[in-house]
């Protein structure tokens, strides 16, 4: 009986296939095999590890949705009914019709009061708990980040290939806060399939916070 241990995982190959039953199989195949026993491990893999994620309470995600909604009616305020309004600024780096560095003016300030509830919403959104949290949750955020960042990159080499003039500047602005977008629409389409799954069953092993 092979006995393998990788840190806090011990895997039995007893359990699967013994011995000789691997040796007979045809070398170009055998790592189809390991690959089918790894399949699952994952989960149980990260579970057991040390590794814990510092996330913020639940209530702090409602305040970045009213964030995101808040900016999202000013967006559309700006953009269809030409909203704004000029406040003083203070600018480290400022380069319009001259370039001035550590200077207060007066500017409109609807385009940055935007971004700056777009991108501190979600932020407040993505680093902060599920009402019902799980350890399997720790995963799902691992797979969505990892696939944002994917597409994230590929939506900036499109835009670099594809795009131009004005219309690249606003994909630009765009990427301030689309990684967030990215990773928020995979964490919960990837949690509504782990729900899903009978083996997983998030929302039955959560607990409330």
């Amino acid at each position: 009986m092979l006995t393998i241990e990788a840190k806090e995982l011990t895997i039995n190959w007893g359990n699967y296939l013994g011995f000789q039953a691997i040796r007979t199989i045809p070398p170009s195949r055998r790592i189809v095999v390991f690959a089918t026993l790894f399949r699952g491990s994952d989960t149980n893999i990260l579970n057991r590890s040390k590794m814990k994620i510092i996330l913020l309470p639940y209530p702090v995600k409602l305040i970045g949705v009213f964030l995101v909604m808040s900016g999202t009616v000013f967006a559309v305020l700006y953009v269809w009914f030409g909203f704004s309004f000029s406040m003083p600024v203070f600018a480290v780096y400022s380069s319009f019709l001259e370039t001035k560095m550590f200077v207060i003016f007066r500017t409109n300030f609807v385009d940055e009061l935007i971004l700056t509830l777009l991108v501190a919403g979600l932020i407040l959104i993505m680093f902060s708990k599920e009402k019902i949290e799980s350890e399997n949750l720790n995963l799902v955020r691992f797979k969505a980040m990892v696939k944002a960042i994917i597409a994230n990159n590929i939506l900036i080499l499109c835009s670099i290939l594809f795009v131009y003039g004005s219309g690249f500047v606003a994909i630009l602005v765009l990427n301030l806060f689309s990684l967030s977008v990215f990773y928020l629409c995979f964490f919960y389409f990837l949690k509504q399939r782990e729900m899903s799954h009978p083996d997983m069953k998030l929302e039955k092993q959560g607990k409330l916070v």
